[in-house]
């Protein structure tokens, strides 16, 4: 039972009701949609991400330079998680255990253009201040935009992750 919750707030959460303690009786989620362009070489299949655009509406942003700077680093981090993560196991160990080996974007793999784009969104039935949380918001959509533009550059449909050049050949 989470501290502060009424003795009836686990029947109100069975019920359908997701308040148990942080006040206010309505479910408001922060939304967004992310797009990217790729490049694709023609003869290796490298995979190059040229522009990564997101629009987020997260009810009352307090700090909007602090929100751009989470969702880009967001975006960038789904960059990684798209086309170079993977969590490797031999035999009951896992031979990438480090960042010596586990592949994440560097600079170099982070595309000129990223943005995010915050889009109005007062909701006051959130809370008294109609304030959402964003944390996790920019990675979210990243891995299926990038799939999706590469659906439409190369006409293959990939549903693995990473996505890797060896995939488009």
């Amino acid at each position: 039972m989470p501290e502060g919750g009424g003795p009836d707030a686990l029947a109100a959460v069975r019920a359908g009701h997701i308040a148990l303690s942080a006040g206010g009786a309505a479910l408001s989620w922060a939304f967004g949609a992310q797009f990217a362009e790729v490049r694709v070489h023609e003869e290796t299949g490298e995979i190059r991400v040229a522009r990564l655009t997101g629009a987020f509406a997260a009810g009352r942003v307090l700090n909007p330079l602090t929100a751009r700077s989470q969702l880009t680093g967001g975006m960038i981090w789904g960059l990684g998680s798209a086309l170079l993560e993977e969590t490797l196991v031999d035999c009951g160990t896992y031979p990438n255990a480090d960042l010596a080996e586990y592949l994440v974007a560097t600079a170099a793999d982070v595309p000129p253009l990223v943005e995010a784009i915050l889009v109005r969104d007062d909701d006051a039935g959130v809370n008294a201040l109609g304030v959402k949380g964003l944390g996790e918001l920019g990675i979210i959509g990243v891995n299926a935009a990038i799939a999706n533009a590469l659906h439409h550059a190369t006409g293959r449909r990939l549903r693995r992750l990473p996505i890797r050049c060896e995939d488009l050949l």
